[in-house]
């Protein structure tokens, strides 16, 4: 099971966000799309423990982020009462499916 681990910052909360790094490996490579949704990569499932909202989305590799996340971002966020310095999860579960969770 490929599992990335993040610190989450004031910024990442203020803007329902998280950063991959570029040197992630659990995400296929065609799944790196531009800074824009002409430019989209390959799209994943992406699942949010404890919100119950899947969504289908690509990185938007010019900010490093999840593109259609924000608004499941920051539900999770306040779900779970995240702040700076706390660490989330993602695990690559099966296929092109992702899970965002607090547990590592």
């Amino acid at each position: 099971m490929d599992q990335l681990k993040i610190k989450i910052t004031n910024g990442n909360i203020k803007n329902g966000h998280f950063y991959i790094p570029t040197s992630c490996t659990i995400f296929p490579t065609t799944s790196w799309g531009g800074k824009n949704k002409s430019e989209m990569g390959s799209k994943f499932s992406v699942s949010f423990e404890g919100t119950g909202e899947t969504i289908m989305t690509d990185i938007d590799g010019s900010k490093r982020i999840l593109r259609m996340s924000r608004g499941q971002t920051s539900r999770f966020y306040k779900k779970h009462h995240l702040s700076e310095g706390d660490i989330i999860c993602i695990t690559r579960e099966e296929g092109l499916r992702f899970k965002v969770s607090i547990s590592c």
